[in-house]
């Protein structure tokens, strides 16, 4: 599922690949949903990982994103192939 919406991606996934900016994005980070399942939109605020998930979530969408963009931070590969950066795993602790 492709969603822009940051708070429909904590109601329904489990794990979150965030994108870099522009035509040639690529996966920059990786984030797991560590909120308990399952989950509802009128109490998910409530649950204490909320916050602390959407915030990291929104810091990389204002903020951090750009760093990624047009796949400089991607890995060498065959001429014509797609590059993809070195995806930075998340394990949400909190």
């Amino acid at each position: 599922m492709i969603t822009h919406d940051v708070d429909e991606a904590l109601l329904l996934a489990d794990r979150i690949l965030l994108m870099s900016n522009g035509p040639r994005a690529v996966i920059a980070e990786t984030v797991r949903n560590t909120m308990s399942a399952p989950r509802a939109r009128h109490n998910m605020h409530h649950d204490p990982e909320y916050y602390p998930i959407r915030n990291h979530l929104v810091d990389f969408l204002l903020n951090r994103s750009k760093l990624y963009s047009g796949g400089e931070q991607g890995v060498a590969s065959a001429p014509g192939t797609p590059q993809r950066a070195a995806a930075k795993h998340s394990p949400f602790r909190h």
